[in-house]
């Protein structure tokens, strides 16, 4: 009897481990206060709110899902918004929060928008983390807000907006911290093209992030990672990729107080400028 015991337990272990993940995906939606389920959609009370399916629109103005509430996560389950239907002409918007604190989004796979996700305003505490972004045809990511946080999200196959010259994969304001992020292919109509690009960055952080195919019309110019009227910013451990064009930059300060350290940059005419040099770069043409 002891050993048949033995042996039920052991196929009891067995059994559960062999169990479909679909128990695990359920796990996942515990914390959902509520659902998005179609598109516009706007959250307007604080907490956790979740996608269960892909969801698609055909916006050419708008928000895809407009945040009005302070504290919100939006966790989108790896599920798809798209409005890759509308072209190159849309204004619309897939993720906006305006001048709320403390905004997450997640875990969203977004296509087709003018800006991916569009968080913007003074109120900080915000955090955009592996994301999805592909093919929206201006900014893939724009976050603004001291003490906010970009972090493992893939932006591919920005640009090409009819509206809007320019492209840019990230844009931020303020002290935002840009870390460990792809962005592959930027392509700006007639205008610069930018891979990731700061304005008034006093002291956050630009790092072990992966900028590639950065391209633009003989008009416009390609910068990498360029940051304008920063301070005391650090720029570390980034690889930046290029096409060799005539005057782009791989990396761009405002300054010598913003400091350049260990970053690999290739296939720029101007590696690394303004930034001053805390050591370890390798800048090759």
């Amino acid at each position: 009897m002891h050993t048949r015991s033995i042996v039920t337990v052991l196929l009891a272990g067995l059994l559960w481990l062999a169990l479909p993940c679909s128990a695990e995906a359920a796990e996942s939606y515990d914390s959902c206060k509520g659902y998005v389920t179609s598109l516009p959609a706007t959250i307007t009370t604080s907490g956790t709110w979740c996608l269960k399916q892909n969801l698609s629109t055909l916006a050419s103005t708008g928000s895809g899902i407009n945040i009005t509430a302070k504290d919100v996560t939006l966790d989108c389950n790896d599920f798809l918004l798209d409005n890759s239907v509308v072209g190159a002409g849309t204004q619309a918007v897939g993720v906006r929060a305006v001048n709320v604190a403390n905004t997450t989004v997640r875990h969203c796979n977004i296509r087709g928008f003018q800006y991916g996700i569009y968080v913007y305003g003074t109120k900080g505490g915000n955090l955009v983390e592996d994301n999805h972004l592909d093919s929206n045809t201006y900014t893939g990511i724009l976050l603004h807000g001291d003490g906010s946080i970009i972090r493992r999200n893939v932006i591919v196959r920005t640009g090409g907006s009819s509206i809007i010259a320019n492209a840019q994969g990230i844009y931020t304001g303020y002290s935002v911290d840009i870390l460990d992020n792809t962005v592959a292919g930027v392509s700006a109509n007639s205008g610069d093209a930018f891979g990731i690009r700061t304005s008034f960055n006093a002291s956050g952080s630009v790092s072990s992030n992966r900028v590639r195919n950065v391209t633009q019309p003989s008009a416009g110019v390609a910068r990498g990672i360029a940051n304008y009227n920063s301070g005391r910013m650090t720029v570390s451990g980034n690889t930046v990729s290029g096409n060799g064009g005539t005057s782009n930059v791989g990396i761009l300060c405002s300054g010598p107080s913003g400091r350049a350290k260990s970053n690999v940059v290739v296939g720029f005419p101007v590696g690394i400028t303004q930034c001053g040099d805390a050591g370890s770069n390798d800048v090759a043409p």
